[in-house]
């Protein structure tokens, strides 16, 4: 899980990665609030990667995930959203998890997609608030094993 003193460290990544910055107030908020659903990836002691999620109206969600440039291809990001779907099931026993993806990120797609389960997709207009549009993505805790890798299905 993360800490307060890992804020500066996440912050720096998310200006690094992503469009959307949140303010120190929300970050903060955010781990008082949602202690369980939000963590740090480390290597050497140096934050290489955050995930914050939260619940509301009685499922999960994803509000910020993102890995350092150098870092990602390793399963950084995967495991993130493991660790979080799993506290989200076993905390708050909500059944399923969403998250925003902008329209055109495919890598990110593909990750959620394959990687972690999320295999409902709809979209989202105008979502972002540079106007973008989002694919908002579902991931049920059902089709995920006990140590929340996706369940394959088997084909007759």
């Amino acid at each position: 899980r993360f800490q307060i003193s890992d804020i500066p460290e996440m912050q720096q990544i998310n200006l690094e990665c992503l469009q959307e910055n949140y303010s120190l107030r929300y970050w903060q908020s955010h781990i008082l609030q949602w202690p369980e659903t939000s963590y740090v990836a480390t290597i050497d002691n140096k934050v290489v990667g955050y995930i914050m999620g939260k619940v509301e109206d009685n499922h999960g969600h994803i509000t910020s995930v993102a890995v350092k440039s150098i870092y990602r291809g390793l399963g950084i990001a995967s495991n993130l959203l493991r660790q979080v779907h799993i506290s989200m099931r076993d905390c708050y026993k909500v059944k399923y998890c969403t998250l925003h993806v902008r329209y055109f990120n495919d890598a990110a797609q593909h990750l959620y997609e394959i990687s972690t389960g999320y295999l409902e997709k709809e979209l989202d207009i105008g979502y972002f608030a540079d106007g973008e549009d989002a694919w908002k993505m579902t991931c049920r805790f059902e089709n995920l094993d006990e140590f929340g890798i996706p369940i394959k299905k088997q084909t007759e």
